[in-house]
C-alpha cells in the first residue's frame, strides 16, 4: 500500500505542477511569411495540445514581425530562466538563416529582418542549455547557406496539414535531456511551403505518426523527419543527447 501510495505521488508530481515554456519566433516579414504563418500556428499548437496532454501550464513567448528583434528574444530567454528540473523548455524559430563568412558551422546566424540585426545560433542555444528544465527541444527552421535574397523563398505546393498527438506520446516529455535540430545541414538552403516550411512540417508529421506505435522515442521521430526532409535534398542537423 505504501509503494502504491509513493508511486501515485510521483506520477501526480510528473504530470500535475509542470509548465511548458514555449518561445515561438518568426519572420512574418519578408515573403517567407507565406510559410512562417503556418509555422506559427503549427508551432502554436504543438505547445497548447502538448501542456493538455501533460496537464502543464503552459507560458507562451510569441515573437513576429517587428516584435523579432535581439532585445525581444533576449528578453525572452531571461523569462524562461526559472523553469525547473521537472519543466519542459520548446524554442522554435522560423526565418532566415546563413552561414557568415564562408565558415561551413553547423551553427547558422539568424536575421530579423525589421531592425537589419542578426545573431549566432549558437548564442541562443548557450543560453537555453544553461536553463533547469528537464527536458529542452530547440528548432531552427531556416537556410544554413551563403545569404540569399530576401525576396524569394522557396515555395512548393503541398496539402493542407492536419495535425494531432496521440496519448501515447506523453512518455516522450518525460525524459531529460535536450534536443538540438536545424532544418538544413551546412551549405544548404531551407524549402519553405505554400503551408508550411519542410523542416517543421516533416518533424510535426513525424511526431503524430511515430506517436501511433507501441514504442515511441525521440530518435525514430527525428528519423522520420529526416527521411522526408531528404527526398527534397534537405538534410536537417539534429543533435540529440538525452539522459
Amino acid at each position: 500500500m505504501i509503494r502504491i501510495l509513493i508511486l501515485c505521488i510521483l506520477s501526480s508530481t510528473l504530470l500535475y505542477g509542470r509548465t511548458v515554456y514555449t518561445i515561438i519566433a518568426c519572420d512574418t516579414i519578408t515573403p517567407l511569411r507565406i510559410a512562417t504563418e503556418y509555422d506559427l500556428l503549427h508551432m502554436q499548437k504543438m505547445a497548447r495540445t502538448t501542456a493538455k496532454l501533460l496537464k502543464a501550464s503552459l507560458h507562451l513567448h510569441k515573437k513576429i514581425g517587428k516584435e523579432l528583434s535581439l532585445q525581444s528574444i533576449a528578453t525572452c530567454l531571461k523569462r524562461v530562466r526559472k523553469a525547473k528540473k521537472h519543466d519542459i523548455l520548446l524554442f522554435y524559430y522560423s526565418g532566415h538563416g546563413f552561414q557568415k563568412n564562408n565558415k561551413k558551422s553547423p551553427w547558422p546566424h539568424l536575421f530579423f529582418p525589421h531592425k537589419h540585426e542578426m545573431i549566432g545560433m549558437q548564442a541562443i542555444v548557450k543560453k537555453l542549455t544553461n536553463t533547469k528544465a528537464g527536458l529542452k527541444i530547440i528548432l531552427f527552421d531556416c537556410c544554413n547557406n551563403q545569404p540569399q535574397t530576401l525576396n524569394s523563398p522557396l515555395l512548393h505546393k503541398t496539402a493542407p496539414m492536419n495535425w494531432t498527438l496521440q496519448k501515447a506520446s506523453r512518455s516522450l516529455f518525460h525524459q531529460k535531456g535536450t534536443i538540438v535540430a536545424i532544418g538544413a545541414s551546412p551549405g544548404q538552403p531551407a524549402l519553405a511551403m505554400t503551408n508550411g516550411s519542410l523542416f517543421t512540417n516533416a518533424f510535426l508529421f513525424s511526431l503524430q505518426t511515430e506517436s501511433h506505435k507501441d514504442f515511441v522515442s525521440w530518435q525514430s521521430i527525428f528519423k522520420k523527419t529526416k527521411e522526408l526532409c531528404e527526398q527534397r535534398n534537405q538534410t536537417p542537423f539534429i543533435t540529440i543527447m538525452l539522459k
